[in-house]
C-alpha cells in the first residue's frame, strides 16, 4: 500500500511503525497499467506528479463521493507521460475529447481543476485532449472501469448518436411526406362533402354504409400507427 497525507512518515526510518493522521489517503497498487506494474512505477514517478493525482482523486472524492483510488498510479503515470510529451512539443490529440465533455461533464471539471494544479507545480498547461483523458480516469474510479473501457464506451455512445442523426437526416423528409399523406384522405372526403352535399349519406345512414365506414377508419387508423413505427428508427 501506498500512504499520502501531509507529513506522513516525516522523520520516521524504514520499518518503523507509524500512526497516520485521519486526513491521510492509503492506496492500494493494485490497478494495472498499460506501461507496467504499479508496483514497479511508482519508483519511477515523480512524487510531484503522485501528489498531484492525489489531490485531482480527492477533489473527485469532495464532487462525488465515494470514488476508487486504485486509479492513482494510472492517472500520475499519465500526467507524468503528458508532461514528458509537452515538454518535448509532442502532444497527443484526443478525438473523443467533445464526447467526454458532453458525457462526463463532471468528471471534466474536476479534470480541468487538477490541470490548473497541473499548471500551477510545473509551469505545463494541459489542453482539453490531455484533460479529458484525465477525465476518463476520474470516471473509471466511478464507474469501476478502466480507462481503454470508458473510451470504448464514449466512442460507442458517439457512434449511436451519430448514426441516429444520420437517420433523422435521411427520415425528415419520409415524415413530412407520411403527415401529408396522412391528411389526404381527410382532404378529399371534405372537398367532395363541399362539392356534392349528400355523396355520402348513403354511407352514414345505412347500416352497411357504417359498417363499411368503421372498416375504412380503422384500416387508415392502422395505416398511420404502421407508418410512425416505420420512421421511429431507434439504435
Amino acid at each position: 500500500n501506498l500512504v499520502m497525507g501531509k507529513g506522513v512518515g516525516f522523520g520516521r526510518k524504514p520499518g518503523e511503525r507509524v500512526d497516520f493522521t485521519p486526513d491521510a489517503t492509503v492506496y492500494q497498487l493494485s490497478q494495472k497499467c498499460d506501461r507496467g506494474n504499479p508496483r514497479d512505477l511508482i519508483k519511477r514517478i515523480d512524487p510531484l506528479y503522485l501528489n498531484i493525482a492525489n489531490a485531482i482523486i480527492l477533489d473527485a472524492k469532495n464532487a462525488f463521493g465515494q470514488v476508487d483510488t486504485s486509479i492513482l498510479i494510472p492517472m500520475a503515470d499519465h500526467i507524468a507521460f503528458a508532461a514528458q510529451r509537452i515538454r518535448k512539443n509532442a502532444p497527443i490529440g484526443n478525438p473523443l475529447t467533445p464526447d467526454i465533455k458532453a458525457l462526463f461533464p463532471d468528471e471534466f471539471q474536476v479534470a480541468s481543476r487538477g490541470g490548473d494544479l497541473i499548471f500551477e507545480q510545473t509551469g505545463l498547461r494541459f489542453s482539453d485532449d490531455e484533460l479529458g483523458y484525465i477525465a476518463l480516469h476520474v470516471h473509471s474510479s466511478l464507474e469501476s472501469m478502466q480507462v481503454s473501457q470508458a473510451m470504448q464506451t464514449a466512442g460507442i455512445i458517439r457512434d449511436k448518436i451519430q448514426v441516429q442523426e444520420e437517420i433523422h437526416t435521411m427520415t425528415a423528409a419520409k415524415v413530412l411526406e407520411q403527415q401529408v399523406m396522412s391528411a389526404v384522405p381527410f382532404l378529399i372526403v371534405l372537398y367532395i362533402d363541399l362539392t356534392s352535399p349528400g355523396f355520402f349519406d348513403s354511407m352514414y345512414e345505412t347500416e352497411a354504409g357504417r359498417l363499411v365506414m368503421t372498416c375504412c377508419l380503422g384500416t387508415y387508423g392502422a395505416a398511420v400507427i404502421l407508418a410512425g413505427r416505420i420512421l421511429d428508427i431507434e439504435i
